[in-house]
């Protein structure tokens, strides 16, 4: 084999793949967010809450380990009252007091409804899931 001469096969090959790989990647990007995965909130075996959407510098599996550290916190004790306040266009979900995750804008957009209704459901779902996992024992 003659070093100056490109292998036309393996050339094809490689060609055939960059397409691939940039077609992964395109479609990647193009997919909206509902089709992407979602990175669930624990509370001991039950998913209250599934995050779609990246916030304050984190992604979406970020800022569910980080809720879900803080609901572990509590699991196991006999208090677990959900509660909602507004900080300023976003909503903060808290546990006993304890921020446990803040809604925001690009969360009320993936789950097609706004930051009030998002938070309510979420306190709402995270309350039975905590009250739940009490009565598991």
């Amino acid at each position: 084999m003659d070093l100056r001469t490109p292998d036309v096969g393996r050339l094809g090959e490689f060609t055939r793949m960059r397409y691939l790989l940039m077609g992964v990647a395109l479609l990647g990007m193009v997919l909206p967010a509902s089709a992407q995965s979602a990175s669930p909130i624990y509370c001991a075996s039950f998913e209250p809450i599934k995050l779609k959407a990246s916030a304050n510098g984190q992604t979406a599996d970020q800022r569910a380990s980080a809720a879900t550290d803080v609901v572990n916190k509590y699991l196991g004790g006999k208090a677990g009252s959900v509660t909602s306040r507004v900080k300023g266009k976003n909503r903060q979900i808290l546990l006993n007091g304890e921020v446990v995750l803040t809604v925001t804008d690009e969360d009320a957009k993936s789950e097609k409804t706004t930051v009030s209704g998002l938070a309510s459901r979420w306190a709402s779902s995270l309350q039975k899931a905590f009250n739940a996992s009490k009565a598991q024992k």
